[in-house]
């Protein structure tokens, strides 16, 4: 369950459209039965890589484990750390709907208010065991569904998601007491939620020079990969890698890392993705790997 919920399962992020499972008690057992067809990238515990599949299968233990639905578990524990706002509603802004058997990686509706009175509960001794060091990503590390990352001299812990024109993101300082939410919609939601996490708590510092790579080491790094959501080609220009897919175009990057670099221009500035496994890429926080 640790592997889980830390996404070390090693497996593949995504089972396709997930509406036909029905909107039924039963939409997420009828799921967790086809889980068996996710691809296994690499084995269990060898590299952290974002996998929805791995808490829909959390989420189908825990029902069959506590006989009840997963929404209803999910509503006992809203109650208990008091938020008043936050369910499996729809907003009428949503551009899209959300599979009730999605609902195990996302999906409530929620508020400011009620975002900050979770911050406080995460940042606090109750959900100490949350924040631990369980897996090395491409920012930071990730604990039991919180990922850890350090910004201005302070180790914050949050979640960021992004759903039918909505960009959420909740960062919790906790030896500070402070924390930040940040709810955006329509237009270009992402830049909004950057802007306001970098004014209260300060934009993210890599590296200031360049690393140098040889030329032959970029050379290597270079080819195309492809996961279950996107397909990624690396080229090498001069100095810097080339990062291209279908609807974002090229970016160049540089290098902050052995084997992680920062996109420096378009729709993912500022973005990272890294090599963590021969034959892998890490980007959009999933493993793709090599397919030329």
């Amino acid at each position: 369950m640790a592997q889980l919920l830390s996404h070390l399962s090693g497996r593949a992020s995504e089972l396709g459209e997930l509406a036909r499972f029905g909107v039924d008690d039963g939409a997420l057992s009828r799921l967790a039965g086809e889980l068996s067809a996710v691809p296994q990238l690499v084995a269990p515990g060898t590299c952290w890589s974002y996998a929805n599949a791995g808490y829909w299968l959390a989420a189908s233990i825990a029902e069959r484990e506590a006989a009840t639905t997963y929404e209803a578990l999910v509503s006992a524990f809203c109650a208990r750390i008091g938020l008043v706002d936050t369910d499996f509603g729809s907003s009428e802004l949503a551009t899209a709907p959300y599979a009730r058997a999605r609902r195990a990686s996302g999906g409530l509706v929620s508020t400011v208010d009620d975002l900050l009175s979770l911050g406080e509960w995460l940042g606090g001794d109750d959900a100490a065991k949350l924040r631990v060091d369980l897996a090395r990503t491409v920012r930071g590390v990730y604990g039991l569904g919180v990922a850890g990352e350090r910004r201005a001299g302070r180790l914050l812990w949050g979640h960021g998601g992004s759903w039918g024109g909505f960009e959420t993101s909740l960062f919790v300082a906790p030896e500070e007491r402070l924390v930040v939410a940040v709810i955006a919609h329509g237009g270009e939601v992402r830049a909004a939620c950057r802007e306001i996490e970098d004014a209260l708590l300060g934009a993210v510092a890599h590296a200031e020079l360049e690393l140098d790579h040889d030329h032959d080491v970029l050379e290597r790094l270079a080819g195309r990969y492809a996961n279950d959501a996107v397909e990624a080609e690396i080229s090498v220009d001069g100095g810097r890698l080339v990062l291209t897919t279908a609807v974002e175009g090229s970016a160049a990057a540089r290098a902050i890392g052995p084997a992680t670099f920062e996109v420096l221009e378009g729709r993912r500035e500022r973005s990272l993705f890294d090599f963590p496994l021969p034959g892998f890429i890490r980007i959009d926080s999933r493993l793709a790997a090599r397919v030329q």
